[in-house]
């Protein structure tokens, strides 16, 4: 079990968590179970990181965009996947973490350097029919990637920060179907 997953078991038995400095305030209508409890205990270090992540990535009251985003997806899971409403939010939150945790992956574990000449993905050349276009890598330099390699480059990047994450202990589990 990881964190992601403590905090879903908790919060559906009904306990809302929050986070006070360095720990975790629980509140339930009725004693939350010691599986529950011990859960929590063990990966109450990295629960805290991730729900004090979460804050930070949540939309600040000004940006109107991301929070019609955020409210969207709640409703998705609200009313197309039957979640209660609090449930909703907290899995669109997963989400999220999820997804920022795969970006700073990403920016942290930039491809390795090929010939600046060559496609990152298929490691071709540019040619007539098939331009290089650059792209910003976590290291603050560049790569290049044909447009026709773009797809498969990135869904097998996205595969590896999902496996690394995974392996690290912070995946934040399966995202939700809906």
């Amino acid at each position: 079990m990881n964190a992601a997953e403590a905090l879903r078991k908790a919060w559906t038995a009904g306990i809302e968590i929050r986070v006070e400095g360095r720990d975790l305030a629980l509140e339930a209508q009725a004693p939350p179970p010691a599986e529950i409890l011990e859960s929590l205990a063990q990966h109450k270090q990295d629960i805290v990181a991730l729900l004090l992540a979460e804050l930070r990535e949540l939309p600040a009251d000004g940006d109107r965009a991301a929070t019609d985003a955020f409210e969207e997806r709640a409703a998705i899971l609200e009313y197309d996947a039957g979640l209660p409403r609090t449930e909703a939010e907290r899995a669109t939150v997963v989400e999220v973490a999820h997804e920022c945790a795969i970006v700073r992956w990403l920016a942290a574990n930039p491809p390795p350097v090929a010939d600046p000449n060559t496609c990152a993905h298929c490691r071709q050349p540019e040619t007539r029919d098939a331009a290089l276009l650059p792209f910003l890598a976590g290291d603050d330099t560049h790569r290049w990637v044909h447009r026709r390699c773009w797809p498969d480059w990135h869904r097998a990047r996205r595969l590896a920060a999902e496996r690394a994450l995974a392996a690290a202990g912070a995946d934040t589990g399966p995202r939700s179907a809906a």
